[in-house]
């Protein structure tokens, strides 16, 4: 269970690094984004053991009755120690941390009024006779840091003699010396500015401030690398930690469980409700994504039928330079995967910027979200498509237009075709760019702290591994078609035409943000460029990555891109909805039109910026720090990386030894302990034999053909003890 301890008592788990606790739905997330190091099957396991426990609380509905221990306990193990800095209610349990959050619940609970009125002098004598409705220096600790049962509770009422009513936390202020040197008016006066000082320090530590820190004129913005991405300036005075979380992929709830909402990120001041995507459009998004793997195998069974002559101009960035290497789909099947997962975050940023409220969306993020792409968003988001759709299951239903007929290279008829994808049923979208369903409801959660860094580690390609665990497999149960079951055929067939719609929808989409205009000639304004900007903030926001750490997210997009301009230029199949036909006979003015206007160098494009930004950060990474630096021991025997781990110049000599005696071993083990009598010496080979599968095992000579006879005895030997 490491890194949780489970408090029967309390019924929730504790993380015992992090000092908090969590309910059981919400580990694997927690796990995920705070404790990366931990290999994904163990987390895996982990969040099975917690959500088996029986009686553990599993969401934040079953904390609507959680019991807080008593104050006379001294504390409670692996939370947060206590700190006596708590502000207590004299008449309820109510704690807090903040002078004007006690005062306004003294004011409701208690009907204090504060006897020094704004504006008039204040009263010599008043604190000093006056007794405060609430007790300072309260011990105190908490399960939760955000959220529900997320209060604080007093400990050590018992042990903490500084936790007396009325008396005060002792500071320099109350010291001897400043009592005979100033006098009560003096030192209220410092008491306000140490409180008002303590207060923006811990603004500082809060997401909502740090993650717009950051200013263009700091030292870390004095680099060639941020000089042309302009990340300084483009996110100056956003809410970089929001961004962040608006990449992440949708964590899948489990079938039988309502899926939670999910928290971006604090509210933009102190007491507002946390900026969040409901539990139930968060579903629909993870369905959402599991139709781009449908569309883009149709993009990459059009590449397969392409011939290479097409495949090299498509890879090259220069109009009238033609690219030896063509543009290939024979990538690593792990870095194929990871290039559409990085499409699926694009995708998933686009879907929650248009969800999120006009305000928060212009005034925090700073996002630019075009007519016709928030129109395209809002026509598949309420397509007729949904109707047929479990949003509960993990993948998108099966098409079958385009993937039964003949994958064989046809003759298409002659013909240019001019492809307008974007004027077809313009009445169907509406103009309006604000939230798809208006304003987020408001609700009761207190200002989320549990998130604040809850996204620490940014998503590079080692985190391959980990973002898959999200994902889930494409070989997952397939999505039913809700009324497959009911035997009337017309409404399947409806219901699967319906889809086959959405895909072609979905893929309009995807090519209206990749050839979205720049406005005033600035990049950063396109969607996609101000999404790959994103992906270069460090895991805390607080500065930007390095261009050998940034880079290869940017060969990700540049794959599907291309991709997707070949499909739009010269589709293998028609799209009917979009009224888009195959491909000319004679294909290639058609695809040089495109590479023109999107594709090669120069072209104010999505593709075209970061490519150049590609080329340009393959450079610097040259001149950056390397990613890691040996350090060699004063006698030069022993060289080590940091902390990590340290090697001795005499274990370095055994090196070769250890792994002569494990292939040893191996290879005993797969003789079965049979040890032939060979002269290697006498071995013989044929250079000149091209036969396929000959070996110097098929040699005549060698008579090896019967050897496996030999090894076949040597078990029989063993198993029966002959």
């Amino acid at each position: 269970m490491e890194p949780f301890v489970y408090f029967e008592t309390y019924r929730v788990p504790v993380c015992k690094k992090c000092e908090f606790a969590c309910v059981a739905n919400e580990v694997p997330t927690h796990l995920q984004t705070r404790h990366r190091e931990i290999p994904s099957a163990e987390r895996r396991k982990v969040a099975e053991v917690i959500s088996n426990i029986s009686g553990v609380i599993k969401d934040q509905l079953g904390l609507e009755e959680f019991r807080f221990p008593p104050p006379t306990i001294s504390s409670v193990a692996f939370l947060a120690p206590p700190k006596p800095d708590g502000l207590k209610c004299r008449k309820c349990p109510y704690i807090v941390k903040h002078l004007k959050k006690i005062k306004a619940h003294c004011h409701n609970c208690q009907h204090w009024n504060n006897p020094q009125s704004r504006g008039r002098p204040r009263q010599v004598t008043s604190e000093l006779q006056v007794e405060l409705p609430w007790k300072e220096g309260v011990l105190c600790q908490r399960f939760f840091p955000s959220r529900r049962a997320s209060g604080w509770f007093e400990v050590g009422r018992k042990t903490a003699a500084y936790a007396r009513v009325g008396k005060p936390i002792r500071t320099a202020v109350d010291a001897p010396s400043a009592q005979s040197q100033l006098n009560p008016e003096m030192r209220a006066h410092l008491r306000e500015v140490l409180e008002r000082e303590k207060g923006y320090l811990n603004a500082e530590t809060q997401p909502r401030f740090y993650s717009k820190a950051l200013g263009g004129d700091s030292f870390a913005s004095t680099s060639l690398w941020l000089e042309r991405t302009q990340w300084p300036t483009t996110y100056r005075n956003v809410r970089r930690d929001i961004l962040q979380a608006m990449t992440r992929l949708p964590v899948r709830a489990k079938v039988s469980s309502v899926g939670t909402d999910y928290v971006l990120g604090q509210g933009p001041s102190e007491g507002d409700p946390d900026i969040m995507i409901s539990g139930k459009d968060e579903e629909k998004i993870s369905c959402f994504l599991s139709a781009i793997d449908i569309m883009l195998d149709r993009c990459e069974l059009t590449a397969q039928n392409t011939s290479r002559v097409l495949l090299c101009w498509l890879a090259s960035s220069r109009l009238d330079i033609y690219q030896a290497k063509p543009f290939t789909l024979k990538v690593e099947e792990n870095t194929r995967k990871r290039y559409r997962l990085l499409w699926k975050r694009f995708i998933a940023f686009t879907l929650r910027a248009c969800l999120l409220p006009d305000a928060t969306r212009e005034r925090e993020l700073k996002i630019r979200l075009d007519t016709q792409i928030a129109s395209q968003v809002r026509h598949l988001w309420e397509h007729h498509a949904w109707q047929h759709i479990d949003m509960t299951k993990p993948d998108w239903p099966k098409t079958r237009r385009w993937n039964h007929e003949s994958h064989e290279r046809k003759r298409y008829s002659y013909g240019d075709i001019d492809i307008d994808i974007f004027n077809h049923d313009e009445n169907l979208h509406s103009s309006d760019i604000g939230s798809l369903f208006g304003e987020e409801s408001s609700n009761d959660y207190e200002i989320s702290e549990d998130d604040e860094d809850y996204f620490e580690e940014s998503e590079r390609e080692s985190d391959f591994d980990d973002w898959m665990s999200d994902v889930g497999s494409r070989d997952a149960p397939d999505v039913s078609l809700s009324h497959r079951d009911s035997g009337d055929e017309s409404s399947c067939e409806a219901a699967v035409e319906s889809a086959e719609e959405f895909l072609e929808l979905l893929f309009e989409l995807s090519l209206l943000l990749s050839m979205e205009d720049f406005e005033d000639g600035q990049p950063g304004s396109a969607l996609l460029v101000y999404f790959s900007g994103v992906l270069g903030f460090s895991p805390d926001c607080r500065r930007f990555q390095l261009a050998r750490e940034y880079c290869p997210n940017l060969s990700g997009l540049i794959w599907v891109q291309r991709l997707l301009f070949l499909e739009y230029a010269l589709p293998l199949h028609s799209y009917p909805a979009l009224g888009v036909q195959k491909r000319p006979q004679f294909p290639m003015q058609r695809l040089n039109e495109v590479r023109q206007k999107y594709m090669v160098q120069g072209s104010l494009s999505p593709l075209a910026e970061l490519h150049n930004l590609r080329n340009f950060g393959q450079k610097v990474a040259k001149t950056e720090p390397p990613p890691f630096l040996l350090r060699w021991s004063d006698d030069g025997n022993v060289v080590s990386y940091g902390n990590y781990f340290t090697l001795s110049m005499q274990e370095f000599r055994g090196l070769a030894e250890h792994f002569i005696a494990r292939a040893e071993e191996l290879c005993d083990e797969l003789m079965f302990g049979f040890e032939p009598n060979l002269d290697i010496n006498r071995i013989k080979d044929d250079f000149t034999n091209a036969q396929p599968g000959f070996s110097f095992v098929n040699h005549p000579n060698n008579n090896f053909d019967a050897m496996y006879q030999d090894l076949l005895v040597q078990q029989l030997l063993r198993i029966f003890g002959k």
